[in-house]
């Protein structure tokens, strides 16, 4: 890998480090109260404190979980290939981003199943 390569590689690595640190952090020390600054926080998980607990459990698990193979596949990817294209580091961002907005829906959508619209556990 020359030096440009390397650049490349490292503006590759924040998206998945950062959903491997931040869904590790929201496992082990989950925002406690309901805020507007820290956590998931979208309208759905702050109805109520059980809606809030839940979203931040989901969502730290599902960024961890797809934190990992983003990192292990952008790795190889810059390893494996004899000379990685400008258009791959693009795609791997596109695909980064695509994935960590797909698990935020994927909490929504879990929030709305199990959730009514006042934030109360659905029987």
């Amino acid at each position: 890998m020359e030096g440009k390569d390397v650049l490349e590689f490292i503006i590759t690595l924040p998206v998945p480090l950062l959903m491997i640190v931040g869904g590790l952090l929201m496992k082990k020390k989950p925002p406690k109260k309901i805020n507007l600054w820290v956590g998931y926080r979208f309208a759905r998980a702050r109805k109520s404190q059980e809606a809030w607990d839940f979203a931040q459990s989901v969502s730290g698990r599902n960024l961890f979980i797809t934190g990992i193979p983003l990192l292990v596949v952008t790795t190889l990817l810059y390893w494996l290939l004899p000379e990685p294209q400008k258009t791959l580091h693009i795609i791997l961002v596109i695909v980064q981003v695509a994935v960590l907005a797909a698990g935020l829906v994927h909490v929504n959508v879990l929030l709305k199943r199990q959730f009514d619209d006042k934030g109360r556990p659905m029987a």
